[in-house]
């Protein structure tokens, strides 16, 4: 008992020692991973904060330019309007105002057309608009960007068309390049955050980056993902020059998903290294153990061989001088027993020799010899055989029998002596299948919580117990006979342990 519970003491200690390594793994991993998580956090804030800085110059810019198309769309309205002074004035209207006012545009194109789009005049135009002669959209789109200016001249009408100056196309490329750099840079940031530009009402995508395209090639995925970025960042809204609103959806970046993987694959990897380093050390266990159980069995039936080999001789030597009596012939029956034994322990760690058995002889054979050695005439040991047909198994009988003598041994050790009367049983059944042998007692019973450990090598209730009996019995009928033992059941009135064999096909 003090060797089983030392050495689960033992097994508790490290158990409880690779726990705390696996622990402290885990929480030196995930303090660094905090630490990760919080230097990227701020990388996260700091790119947002720009990217939202970027978008207010775009803003600005954007207003800068409408403000420059307002200036434009002034200077055409006072053209027109001098345009219209000039053709409606007579002889005496000084005009060199309004002259000085059409003349100073030299950089806004121009065309005037009438009623019916025929280019009346042009100014500041280029090829291929110099030579048209009626305006239309397929002519001369970049015209109709915005609505023309009519001019009034009271019987007809007149009306100005005019298109970006070389000054505003140029801010118009240099805008879109930004632009294009800007959404780009988003996408494609050194951070590896993963980011998400849709419309305002998030279903059309402009661009994504860092993101698997498995995740958005679905609508639910790419719904999912972006309630996701959502949930985690507020997203950024950008206004484009063209006037589009655009949304910029962002989480953190894909490192600390890696990172609790990688601890997750560490903690397995150090699992199965624990595993496997049991595994190991409990076949080696078992393979020393084995070695040890079979050299002590044989040492064993080598000690006893000598000494029976000379009783043998002193009772043959008493048998011819004092004739066959029935002392001599009890102390033969003994030695034969202990001959016996000896063959038991020789048997062990050897191949085992298999023949038809019965099993009904075999019972009675151990109720007969348990029946002449019971110390306590208050004990009665029964038998009791149910098959009315005989149960002929393919075993060891000599093994066998030594599982069921050990076990019987237990129940009437387990007896109260003090009490009037005690019983040990012992029954053979059968069902289709198996062949059943209980024993069972009116002893102490056995606790809960060491049931699991009566088959076990070394465990013993008994003071001065070695606990091999039960593990010898154990071993025999599951290693050798590929049955079963275990305990039906066991309370303060008594236990019934079994045994368990196939029957042969």
């Amino acid at each position: 008992m003090n060797k089983i519970a030392q050495n689960r003491w033992i097994k508790t200690i490290l158990i409880a020692v690779a726990f705390i390594i696996v622990i402290g793994s885990l929480w030196y991993m995930n303090s660094i991973m905090k630490q990760i998580a919080q230097s990227e956090k701020k990388n996260v804030e700091l790119w947002a904060k720009t990217i939202q800085q970027r978008a207010s110059l775009l803003k600005e810019t954007q207003d800068f330019l409408t403000m420059l198309e307002n200036e434009e769309r002034q200077k055409m309205n006072i053209w027109a309007e001098a345009t219209k002074r000039i053709i409606n004035s007579t002889n005496a209207d000084d005009l060199s105002f309004y002259a000085t006012i059409i003349s100073s545009n030299n950089s806004i194109p121009i065309l005037m057309v009438d009623e019916n789009n025929k280019i009346l005049s042009r100014k500041n135009v280029e090829p291929p608009y110099d030579t048209i002669t009626y305006i239309s959209q397929n002519n001369a789109g970049k015209f109709f960007i915005y609505s023309p200016i009519e001019i009034d001249l009271g019987k007809t009408k007149h009306y100005l068309y005019y298109a970006d100056s070389r000054l505003i196309e140029k801010f118009h490329f240099i805008i879109n390049d930004i632009v294009d750099k800007f959404l780009n840079d988003i996408v494609k940031n050194n951070i590896n955050i993963p980011v998400i530009v849709t419309d305002t009402t998030k279903t059309k995508i402009y661009a994504c980056g860092n993101i698997d395209t498995a995740l958005i090639s679905n609508s639910e995925n790419l719904f999912k993902l972006i309630n996701s970025m959502e949930f985690e960042n507020q997203p950024i809204t950008i206004l484009l020059p063209n006037g589009d609103k655009q949304l910029i959806f962002y989480k953190s970046s894909q490192v600390i998903s890696k990172m609790r993987w990688f601890i997750l694959l560490q903690l397995a990897i150090i699992l199965a290294f624990v595993l496997v380093i049991i595994y190991f050390a409990r076949a080696l266990y078992l393979s020393e153990k084995d070695s040890i159980w079979i050299g002590m069995a044989k040492e064993t039936a080598h000690q006893m061989g000598t000494p029976l080999s000379s009783l043998f001789a002193w009772v043959d030597l008493l048998e011819s001088e004092y004739g066959n009596n029935e002392n001599i012939n009890e102390i033969k029956k003994d030695l034969n027993r202990l001959q016996r034994v000896s063959d038991r322990f020789n048997i062990i760690g050897s191949k085992p020799k298999y023949s038809k058995v019965s099993l009904t002889e075999l019972l009675m054979e151990i109720h007969e010899y348990f029946l002449h050695r019971i110390p306590y005439k208050k004990i009665d040991l029964k038998l009791y055989i149910e098959p009315e047909e005989d149960i002929i198994l393919e075993v060891n009988a000599e093994l066998l029998s030594w599982a069921i003598e050990n076990i019987v041994k237990n129940a009437l050790d387990s007896l109260d002596i003090s009490k009037d009367k005690q019983e040990v049983e012992i029954r053979l059944s059968e069902n289709e299948k198996y062949v059943f042998i209980d024993i069972t007692d009116t002893g102490r019973g056995i606790p809960n919580k060491i049931q699991k450990y009566i088959f076990k090598a070394g465990f013993s209730t008994k003071e001065h117990g070695w606990g091999l009996g039960l593990a010898l019995a154990k071993r025999i009928v599951e290693q050798y006979h590929r049955g079963k033992i275990y305990i039906v059941s066991s309370t303060a009135n008594g236990t019934r342990i079994r045994i368990q064999l196939r029957k042969s096909k």
